[in-house]
């Protein structure tokens, strides 16, 4: 069984791997029993700290991170974000909207953050689940990514396509009535800086963010500079990373956080081109790799 407790917010996450270890600040989850339930098979979880910075290390201020929990049972059930204060910090204590129900016994846990109305990167990332007295310290800083905004071709007619050349050189082919989102706020950007968490080990040879994030249905056909030279006819993977409800063609879902494949492009002279049926679903993040 899914659920999902969302506020009605159009609300963004990575984290950068040298972020140093955090020193939080009190809070009410210190207040907290801790009690285990003798019940629990899973990991007993009360609440979870962090903070949210920018690719500079500030602070964030009013960043919303969400936190989906996966019950022991199988249950999702994603929680309505805090704010974070004026130093980018936020605390959550693990509690239902529904009477009696404490979702605190864990398998897993993954997170959401967004600065609403800013252009940053909607994000996602799978949280160790290590608590620490039960209660969950994202011991490094998320960041946030800023993705400037693009210059874009007038939007006419919804309903005609028209190719949409983003930072870095990449191309997407945009019809934008296919967007659940707004056409005039639609920018990407190439991740030059750490690797988010997201994409940790999977080798990528680019990464590009996307604002705002959103559902594309038919999806996109992509472009992507051949800047590594790769020989014609080669052929990359493409990964994408799971946002809220991520549906890919043939109607497979991507779990939140998860970066996975979803289809392939080849080199056609200085563009790597989205083969048939790999055209972009989602807009989250983007990878290609070597395949």
């Amino acid at each position: 069984m899914t659920r999902f407790l969302f506020v009605a917010l159009a609300l963004g996450l990575a984290c950068g791997e040298s972020a140093p270890a955090l020193d939080f600040p009190p809070d009410e989850l210190d207040m907290l029993d801790p009690t285990p339930d003798p019940s629990c098979t899973g990991t007993w979880t009360v609440g979870a700290r962090g903070r949210v910075v920018d690719e500079a290390g500030n602070g964030v201020a009013g960043a919303r991170p969400q936190m989906c929990l996966r019950l022991e049972d199988g249950t999702l059930l994603c929680l309505v974000p805090p704010e974070t204060d004026a130093d980018g910090y936020f605390h959550q204590p693990f509690s239902s909207e529904v009477p009696g129900e404490e979702p605190r016994c864990l398998s897993s846990v993954a997170i959401r953050v967004l600065l609403p109305g800013e252009p940053f990167a909607t994000t996602y990332q799978h949280l160790e689940l290590r608590p620490n007295g039960a209660i969950l310290e994202i011991d490094q800083a998320i960041t946030l990514y800023d993705v400037p905004p693009t210059a874009l071709p007038p939007e006419g007619d919804r309903s005609a396509p028209r190719d949409v050349a983003f930072d870095d050189g990449l191309v997407l082919t945009v019809t934008p009535e296919a967007m659940i989102g707004s056409y005039d706020r639609l920018s990407a950007r190439r991740q030059s800086g750490a690797t988010p968490a997201f994409a940790a080990g999977t080798d990528l040879l680019g990464l590009y963010a996307f604002t705002p994030e959103a559902s594309v249905s038919p999806g996109f056909p992509i472009q992507i500079p051949n800047r590594h030279g790769l020989a014609e006819g080669a052929q990359v993977e493409l990964l994408l990373l799971g946002g809220l409800e991520t549906f890919l063609a043939d109607g497979t879902m991507v779990p939140e956080a998860d970066f996975e494949v979803f289809g392939t492009a080849t080199v056609r002279g200085e563009m790597i081109v989205s083969d048939p049926g790999s055209e972009l679903p989602y807009l989250t993040w983007l990878g290609y790799r070597r395949r």
